[in-house]
C-alpha cells in the first residue's frame, strides 16, 4: 500500500486526539455485489462481509459535522449459475477512508441524521472460488497487477444517534471501475454501529483573586473596620 495514505491517516489521528473531537470504534455488516458499470444495480446474491474501523466526528456547528472514518470493508459478489449448478464467490479486501458530511435533522444533534460523501479506497487482495454441486473447481487469488487497485466511491446514509451510540444504514457505490475491460464496479449496503467517546472539556484557567483596594479597609461612612 502507498505510504502517502498512511501518513495522511496518521496526521488525522494525531489531530483528532488533540482536538475536541468525538471518536470511537465503528463495526458493521455489509451486503456486497459487483455490477457491470451500472450505478446502484444489483447482480446475483448478496455477498456478506465484515466492516470495521474507527470514526472521527469533527463538529462544524450544532447540526453539521465531518466524519472521517478509516476502515476495512469486505466486498465482492456471489453469483449462481443454475444451468451449470455452479456458484462463483469473489472476495475483495479493501481499506477505505470515507469523508462524510453528516447533517442532523434536529437542531439538537441527536436523533435522525443524513450523511453523504466521497470514499477513497485501496484493494489489498482478492480471491475467486468456483464450486459445482459442492465440489471445488477453482480457488485462486486475484491478480492485482491487471486491475486498478485505487478506487473512488460515493456514499449516502441514513442514521440515528443517541448519546454516544450511533446506528447507520449506508450505501456505497464505486464511480471508478476496478476492471477497465469489463468496467465492473462495487456496491455495498452496510449496517454500521459506532460507540463514540466524548471529548474531555478543556480545563478553565482559575481566575486570579483580586487584591483588595485601599477603600476596602474602610466603611462606607469613612470609619475603619473593627
Amino acid at each position: 500500500m502507498p505510504r502517502a495514505p498512511l501518513l495522511f491517516l496518521a496526521t488525522i489521528c494525531a489531530g483528532a486526539v488533540q482536538a475536541q473531537t468525538w471518536h470511537g470504534p465503528r463495526l458493521g455488516l455489509g451486503m456486497a455485489t459487483v455490477n457491470a458499470g451500472q450505478f446502484l444495480a444489483w447482480t446475483g446474491l448478496p455477498k456478506f462481509g465484515p466492516i470495521g474501523g474507527y470514526s472521527f466526528d469533527f463538529k462544524m456547528n450544532g447540526q453539521v459535522s465531518l466524519m472521517v472514518e478509516p476502515m476495512y470493508v469486505a466486498k465482492g459478489s456471489l453469483v449462481q449459475a443454475a444451468q451449470f449448478r455452479q456458484t462463483t464467490r469473489t472476495t475483495l479486501h479493501y481499506v477505505e477512508l470515507p469523508f462524510v458530511l453528516k447533517v442532523s435533522v434536529n437542531k439538537n444533534p441527536q436523533g435522525l441524521f443524513l450523511g453523504g460523501g466521497l470514499v477513497p479506497g485501496y484493494l489489498l487482495s482478492g480471491r475467486e472460488q468456483v464450486t459445482q454441486d459442492g465440489q471445488e473447481l477453482i480457488d485462486r487469488g486475484i491478480n492485482t497487477e491487471n486491475i486498478r487497485r485505487t478506487q473512488f466511491s460515493i456514499c449516502l446514509g441514513l442514521g440515528w444517534e443517541k448519546g454516544p451510540f450511533e446506528l447507520e444504514v449506508r450505501g456505497t457505490n464505486s464511480i471508478t471501475p476496478f476492471d477497465t475491460v469489463v468496467r465492473r464496479q462495487n456496491l455495498v449496503i452496510g449496517l454500521h454501529a459506532t460507540f463514540r467517546f466524548r471529548p474531555k472539556p478543556k480545563d478553565e484557567a482559575p481566575e486570579d483573586e483580586e487584591e483588595p483596594t485601599e477603600d476596602d479597609y474602610y466603611e462606607k461612612d469613612g470609619g475603619k473596620r473593627k
